[in-house]
């Protein structure tokens, strides 16, 4: 969509931002920027205690935070998109990073971040790509360890389902009011969507991990590493449990446990495996 056009129309006053930034000159620019453009419901915090208490207290529509706010800040963020923090798992994240600090680069993509932009950052450049990020949000990935857009940079599979999130920040500047309820409804929804895809992601791995140990055990090449992937299956299997059991899906829950188990007994014994085994793996590969 056209920014610029959307802009002449864009409604700004429902819009909530909280700016993470330890530095309070920069902390209270972005603030007045914010403002000035119509924003009023934003707020400052300078410390990753005060960013978590926030994130708790209201379900903001965009989340802007400095890499040096803290060491666990992008544990922090990956929670929030992980939707162990706070009431608005999609919430758009910018992540504010020192361009010579790779780490803090890469963290910033695996922590499930919107948009990185390179220190120093002019307060209003946030406010630009933030309009840019709402009506131009790339498709998420979901898997087991990671919520977020799609990034070929963070070794994805090139398979990964994807699907579009909730977007509340383009939402909301294109007049939609949320009240809390609706705003819970929204996200139960959607999230629903990204558990639905995790299993799919969880799927494609566990389609691959058993190629893998069946193809070992066809060429006779029976290594220890049979037993890390008969383990990376069985920890797959439990952690699609996990999910079937949030989707309240019973039955698939239950075969996950059930097959967990006997991937972890086959585990134990993979360097003479009983041909019932070898026969369930062959079963499980093509259910998935």
């Amino acid at each position: 969509m056209n920014v610029s056009k959307a802009s002449k129309r864009m409604k700004l006053d429902k819009v909530s931002v909280l700016i993470a930034e330890q530095a309070e000159p920069i902390r209270a620019a972005m603030l007045a920027m914010l403002k000035q453009q119509g924003i009023a419901q934003c707020r400052g915090v300078h410390d990753l205690k005060r960013m978590k208490l926030a994130l708790k207290e209201h379900p903001f529509d965009l989340v802007v935070a400095a890499d040096d706010l803290d060491a666990d800040v992008f544990r922090t963020l990956r929670s929030v998109r992980m939707g162990q923090l706070g009431a608005n798992p999609f919430s758009v994240i910018t992540v504010m990073v020192d361009q010579t600090n790779a780490r803090s680069l890469k963290r910033s993509m695996l922590c499930g971040a919107d948009d990185i932009l390179l220190k120093p950052v002019v307060p209003r450049k946030v406010f630009e790509r933030a309009k840019h990020i709402a009506y131009n949000r790339l498709p998420f990935a979901a898997t087991k360890d990671y919520i977020g857009p799609y990034r070929k940079q963070i070794g994805l599979h090139p398979s990964t389902p994807l699907l579009e999130v909730l977007n509340t920040l383009r939402d909301k500047m294109e007049g939609k009011s949320f009240s809390l309820e609706s705003l819970k409804e929204a996200v139960n929804t959607c999230m629903a969507q990204v558990r639905d895809v995790q299993l799919d992601s969880l799927a494609l791995r566990l389609e691959y991990t058993c190629g893998l140990v069946l193809k070992a055990y066809a060429n006779q090449n029976i290594t220890p590493a049979i037993q890390t992937n008969l383990a990376d299956l069985t920890e797959s299997l439990r952690e699609a449990a996990k999910i079937a059991r949030a989707l309240t899906q019973p039955d698939l829950y239950k075969t996950c446990l059930s097959l967990a188990d006997r991937t972890e007994a086959l585990a134990a014994e993979y360097d003479a495996p009983e041909p019932s085994s070898l026969e369930l793996l062959g079963k499980l590969s093509r259910a998935f």
